[in-house]
């Protein structure tokens, strides 16, 4: 668990800090069938990342963490090696994979296997704050101080005129998996990506923002604007399932910017 944030403290002076710490790391945790364990019974899993290997017992049931990014799973039969999955996870993402084998052998090699992979996924979204004499009762999204955080806005996909706050941690978006810049420069002025945490350095953890043309591109594009790196926006707009290859908002009628 862990965030961070850029403070400047004058001198003769001190100042609050406020560390919304949130895991960074993902796990994955291995569920192997009986019938997979019956056809395999010398076999081995490993699932391997950059950071290094894990042998997965056919008992064990303990969750393995891992640097997020992509995990793949290797499958030993006892005479060769496989790899069966590759899995990108993403920070805060805790993955169930289960393994069977229907068949009562094991496929012979050259043949069509009848291993099969399921699927189970959890995912921590919700982020909601509440403060006592607050618009209490209000509809989250329907107004600035009851802004959908990014992770909320990822589940109201379709939905139109709502409010988003989230911190602006890049732009220069592409449709490329990777397609973004964290740093400056920047060349672009149509584009930026916010996040739930201004430590954020991936691109599937952000919700992309369609800059429209006029006096909301003008104040908020970080090709002319690169001190905004890290500050807090709020946004109404429409979201949309795929901006540059991720979630986004786009049609954006009105904003509010908080600086550091």
């Amino acid at each position: 668990f862990g965030d961070e944030q850029v403070v400047v403290v004058k001198a003769g002076s001190g100042t609050n800090v406020r560390l919304n710490c949130t895991q960074l790391n993902s796990g994955l945790r291995m569920r192997l069938g009986s019938d997979f364990i019956n056809a395999y019974p010398s076999g081995t899993v490993t699932v391997s990342s950059t950071d290094g290997k894990l042998v997965y017992g056919k008992s064990e049931n303990r969750i393995g963490y891992f640097k997020a990014g992509n995990v793949s799973v290797e499958l030993n039969d006892g005479t060769s090696s496989k790899t069966i999955l590759t899995r990108f996870l993403e920070p805060c993402e805790i993955l169930t994979l289960g393994i069977s084998c229907p068949s009562s052998d094991p496929p012979k090699p050259g043949n069509k296997t009848n291993l099969s992979i399921s699927v189970d996924t959890s995912r921590v979204w919700n982020d909601y704050d509440f403060e006592i004499g607050s618009e209490q009762g209000a509809d989250p999204g329907t107004s600035q101080s009851t802004a959908f955080s990014v992770g909320q806005a990822k589940e109201h996909l379709g939905e139109k005129g709502v409010w988003v706050c989230g911190y602006i941690v890049g732009g220069d978006l592409s449709g490329a998996k990777e397609g973004i810049s964290f740093t400056p420069p920047f060349s672009s002025m149509t584009c930026i990506a916010i996040a739930s945490r201004s430590s954020v350095k991936t691109k599937a953890s952000c919700l992309s923002v369609k800059l429209p043309k006029g006096d909301i591109r003008a104040a908020l594009n970080l090709a002319d604007h690169p001190e905004l790196l890290g500050c807090k926006v709020y946004l109404k707009g429409n979201l949309v399932a795929a901006y540059y290859g991720i979630p986004g908002i786009e049609d954006i009628t009105d904003y509010a910017l908080t600086k550091q």
